[in-house]
């Protein structure tokens, strides 16, 4: 078969393309094109809708999230404080001035700040509670002490029994009224009371002077730690009878009154007084 049979074969078994399919569609095309812009668009505008949408859910709930928010304390606030614990309290000669001795809490090397004193009463007791701010001492040496604190009862004491808030315990209560009255020159000089604290079953006021001698008064309840003392002569005190001892040069006079017993100790720095000296200090004491 010469080329121009195969010509002719090939017009025969391939169909003629029609004219239609000649030409690009080009405006269909475009029609096309403009409906899926169309689709997009929508669809973008629908998105940005729901993000909107979303968004403003989120922003509508965020007051309450604001509200539900734990606000932090102040930090100037005072926090309540627990009652302090006193071991023991000195009751004044007019029986309605009492003072407390409250120890810091916390442990060792510990100090007391701003403390007060309030308390409550009945017919049968007098319940004291002191509070205070127990904070770390800037010297341990000088920690642990009680910061003695006065209150002011309504009316007198009366024989009613003190109480310890803190304990919820009976604490010793020393009346000023068993011991005598020290005159100028002397002084009270102020005793400390440190932790850890006896129990409360011992207590001493002091008196110092220009000249000596100094006196120290030691106060237990009867029957407590303090030693009964040596052996002496009976000498009247106001009404009382007291022993009057010298032990190893050092004089002492001991007594005893409702159910407290007292122990005065005559110093002289190191020096030795006469029974004579010792007397006429005690003829200057008020009992």
């Amino acid at each position: 078969m010469n080329e121009s049979g195969l010509d002719r074969l090939l017009d025969r078994s391939v169909p003629t393309i029609p004219d239609r399919l000649r030409t690009p569609p080009i405006a269909a095309i475009r029609r096309r094109a403009g409906r899926r812009r169309v689709l997009v668009t929508s669809a973008a505008t629908a998105g940005a809708v729901l993000a909107l949408t979303l968004a403003g859910a989120v922003v509508t709930a965020l007051p309450a999230a604001r509200d539900a928010t734990v606000t932090p304390a102040d930090p100037t606030a005072v926090p309540d404080r627990a009652p302090l614990r006193w071991p023991l309290a000195v009751i004044g000669r007019d029986d309605r001035t009492i003072t407390v001795y409250p120890l810091p809490a916390g442990g060792e090397c510990m100090e007391l700040a701003g403390v007060t004193a309030t308390f409550t009463g009945d017919a049968n007791r007098v319940v004291v509670t002191a509070r205070g701010d127990s904070r770390r001492a800037a010297d341990c040496r000088e920690s642990g002490a009680a910061v003695p604190v006065e209150l002011t009862l309504s009316e007198p004491l009366a024989g009613r029994v003190l109480v310890d808030a803190a304990t919820g315990r009976p604490a010793p209560a020393y009346p000023e009224r068993v011991l005598p009255v020290v005159p100028p020159p002397w002084r009270e000089v102020p005793v400390t009371v440190r932790a850890p604290a006896p129990n409360g079953d011992l207590f001493a006021f002091s008196y110092s002077r220009p000249d000596p001698p100094a006196l120290t008064i030691l106060i237990s309840p009867t029957g407590g730690t303090e030693p009964a003392g040596p052996p002496g002569e009976t000498i009247a005190i106001g009404g009382r009878t007291a022993v009057l001892a010298d032990h190893d040069r050092h004089w002492s006079l001991r007594w005893q009154a409702e159910g407290f017993t007292m122990t005065m100790n005559f110093s002289d720095d190191g020096r030795h007084l006469t029974r004579d000296r010792v007397l006429a200090v005690i003829d200057q004491l008020a009992w």
